[in-house]
C-alpha cells in the first residue's frame, strides 16, 4: 500500500495505491450494477445457467443416442420413437438455452457499459470536487489519469471486471456439472486437468503482475504526456499558435519520443506473454494425451461403453474447456482488479484533501475579509510563495437588480455582436458542442469571463489578470466601467498590468512572498524608490511618446 505524501528513495512523491482485493473488488463491482441497473443482477444468473448448459448438454445427449441405437440394434421392432422423444426433447431445451443466451448476450453488455459511465461520471465528480492544489500535483495526476485508465475500456479494469464475472460465472458452473460426472469414473482425470491448469495459471498471474509493473504503471505518465499532446493539437485556443510559429515539427516529434517510449515498454511486456503461451501449449499437449490415455484404457478393460466413452469425452472436454477460460479470464480479472485498486484509490481520497467551498452569500451584507500571518508554498518548491502575510479587505454591500445579462454583457462590450447574431445570447461558445456555435477571440473571451463573474452577482469578486488578452483601449474601457461594474461589491484584482490599478482603492505590492508595498496609486506612484512606481513608470513608457 503506498500512502499520499509517500516518497521514493530519490525523495520523489509516490503515486498513492490501495490494493483492495479480487473479492472485494468483485463485490465493488456487483453493488455498482445493483446500484445502477439492478436487473442486471436478474440477467447476469440467468445468462449464466444458459451458457452452461450450452456446453455441456450435447455430451449427455451424445451417450443417450449411442444408448439408444446401441439398444435398437439388437431388436427386431427397430423402435425410433425413444430417439426421436429425446430429439424433440434436446431441441427444446437447445431453442430456449440458444434463444435465451442471444438475448442475455445482447442486452447484457451495454448495460455493463452504462454501470461504467456512470463510475466515469462518479470520478468526474470527483475530479470537481478536488482542491486544485491537490489536483495538480504530479502524482495526483498519474493516480487520475490510472483511474481514467480503468474506466476506458469494455474490456479493461471496471469494464473487464463485469464482463469477465460474466463468463467465469459460466464456467464455474460447467465445471461443477461436469466434475461430479468425471469423478466418478476416474479421479485421476480431474487431477490431471487440475494440475494442467495450475501450472498455467501460475505462469499467467506472474506475467500480469509484470505486465502492471513494468507496463501498466510505467506507463501512466506516457499516456498522460500523449492525452496533452493530443488535446494541444486538437484545441483552438493553440491552434493559431501552433501555425504561426510552426510548431508542428516540435509537437510531432515530441508525440514520436513518447510513443518511442511506449513501444519499448511494450515490447517488454509482450516477451512476458509470449514465455506464458509456450508454457500453455505444452501443458495442454501433454494433459489431453493423459486424458485420452486413461479412457481410452478404461474402454479396453470394458469397465466403460461406447456409450459412455462419448459421454465422459465430452465432460471432460467441456470440463478442460471451461477450466482453462476460467484461469484465463481469472488471470484477467486479477489484471483487472488492480486497475480497479486504483480507480478505488482515487475515489476514495480522503475527505479532507477535497475542496471546501464557503457559500459567501451567506455570510450576509457586511463581512471583511483579513490574512493573518498567512503562508502559502507549492509541493516541490523550496521557497514560500507568500510569507506571513497580513492584509484586510473592508466590506463592500450587494442585495441590487441591475445586473441583468443584457446590461452587465452591454458594460463589458460584446452585447452588440451577440445581439447580431442568430440565437442572440443563447449562442454557444465554440463549436464544440453545436455547429452554430461561435468562436470567440482571445479578448472577446476575457469579456465574457468578466460578464459570467459579474452575472453571479457574488459579493466578492476576484479577478486574476482579466484583461490580460484585451488591447489598451479595450481595457481602458473596462476599466472606466470598472468601479459601476463592481458597485457595492469587494473587488480583489490581481495583475501585473499597472495601468489598471489606478482604479483600485487600495494595492498591495507583493515581492519575494512578502507585502513591500501598500496603499493608493497616487500614494505609491509617488512614493522615490518605490517598486511600484518604478514599474508603473517602465510600463508606461510604451504608451507614451
Amino acid at each position: 500500500m503506498v500512502l499520499l505524501g509517500e516518497r521514493d528513495e530519490d525523495g520523489k512523491l509516490k503515486t498513492p495505491h490501495t490494493r483492495y482485493g479480487i473479492v472485494k473488488n468483485i463485490g465493488f463491482i456487483f453493488r455498482k450494477m445493483w446500484q445502477y441497473r439492478r436487473i442486471l443482477i436478474l440477467m447476469y444468473i440467468f445468462g449464466v445457467l444458459t451458457q452452461s448448459v450450452m456446453r455441456y448438454l450435447w455430451s449427455y445427449i451424445g451417450k443417450f443416442l449411442i444408448d439408444i441405437v446401441q439398444a435398437q440394434a439388437n431388436t427386431p421392432e427397430k423402435d425410433l420413437q425413444p430417439l426421436l422423444q429425446l430429439l424433440l426433447f434436446t431441441t427444446l431445451i437447445e431453442i430456449v438455452s440458444i434463444g435465451g443466451n442471444t438475448i442475455i448476450q445482447n442486452r447484457v453488455h451495454y448495460r455493463f457499459d452504462y454501470v461504467r459511465m456512470k463510475l466515469v461520471t462518479e470520478k468526474n465528480d470527483k475530479v470537481l470536487s478536488m482542491n486544485y492544489q491537490v489536483l495538480e500535483q504530479p502524482h495526483i495526476l498519474d493516480l487520475h489519469q490510472r483511474a481514467s485508465n480503468a474506466t476506458g475500456s469494455d474490456w479493461g479494469g471496471l469494464g473487464g471486471m463485469m464482463n469477465r464475472s460474466f463468463i467465469m460465472g459460466a464456467m464455474i458452473v460447467t465445471m461443477i456439472v461436469s466434475a461430479t460426472t468425471i469423478v466418478v469414473l476416474d479421479p485421476r482425470l480431474i487431477f490431471v486437468l487440475f494440475v494442467a491448469m495450475m501450472l498455467n495459471y501460475a505462469s499467467q498471474r506472474w506475467s500480469i503482475h509484470q505486465d502492471k509493473i513494468h507496463f501498466w504503471d510505467k506507463t501512466s505518465l506516457i499516456r498522460r504526456k500523449m492525452n496533452y499532446l493530443e488535446r494541444c493539437t486538437q484545441d483552438f485556443d493553440y491552434a493559431k499558435d501552433i501555425r504561426l510559429f510552426s510548431m508542428k515539427p516540435w509537437l510531432l516529434e515530441k508525440q514520436a519520443k513518447e510513443l518511442g517510449e511506449y513501444e519499448r515498454k511494450y515490447h517488454k511486456s509482450r516477451n512476458f506473454w509470449l514465455r506464458h503461451s509456450f508454457i500453455y501449449s505444452s501443458t495442454s499437449l501433454i494433459s489431453a494425451s493423459v486424458m485420452y490415455y486413461i479412457l481410452i484404457t478404461q474402454v479396453l478393460k470394458e469397465n466403460i461403453s461406447i456409450g459412455d466413452f462419448t459421454l465422459y469425452l465430452g465432460l471432460c472436454s467441456a470440463f478442460s474447456s471451461a477450466l482453462s477460460q476460467f484461469y484465463e479470464n481469472f488471470g484477467y480479472i486479477q489484471q483487472d482488479s488492480m486497475r480497479t485498486d486504483d480507480y478505488r484509490t482515487f475515489m476514495d481520497f480522503k475527505v479532507d484533501e477535497e475542496g471546501e467551498y464557503l457559500d459567501i452569500a451567506s455570510l450576509g451584507s457586511e463581512y471583511n475579509f483579513e490574512f493573518r500571518n498567512v503562508s502559502f508554498r507549492y509541493e516541490g518548491a523550496e521557497d514560500d510563495t507568500l510569507k506571513n502575510l497580513n492584509l484586510s479587505f473592508p466590506a463592500g454591500q450587494t442585495k441590487e437588480d441591475e445586473n441583468s445579462i443584457i446590461v452587465i454583457l452591454k458594460k463589458v462590450g460584446v452585447y452588440e455582436k451577440l445581439a447580431s447574431l442568430k440565437n442572440g445570447i443563447d449562442t454557444t461558445i465554440f463549436k464544440h458542442f453545436d455547429e452554430e456555435g461561435i468562436e470567440p477571440s482571445g479578448g472577446e473571451q476575457q469579456k465574457l469571463a468578466i460578464a459570467r463573474a459579474l452575472y453571479k452577482d457574488a459579493p466578492v469578486v476576484i479577478l486574476d489578470e482579466p484583461t490580460a488578452a484585451l488591447d489598451p483601449i479595450a481595457e481602458y474601457e473596462i476599466y472606466r466601467q470598472f468601479e459601476d461594474l463592481v458597485k457595492g461589491k469587494t473587488a480583489i484584482y490581481i495583475s501585473h498590468r499597472l495601468s489598471s490599478c489606478q482604479f483600485c482603492d487600495k494595492i498591495a505590492v507583493l515581492a519575494e512572498g512578502i507585502v513591500k508595498e501598500y496603499g493608493t496609486h497616487l500614494e505609491l506612484v509617488n512614493k522615490k524608490d518605490g517598486i511600484y512606481a518604478e514599474m508603473f513608470a517602465a510600463q508606461a513608457q510604451y504608451y507614451v511618446g
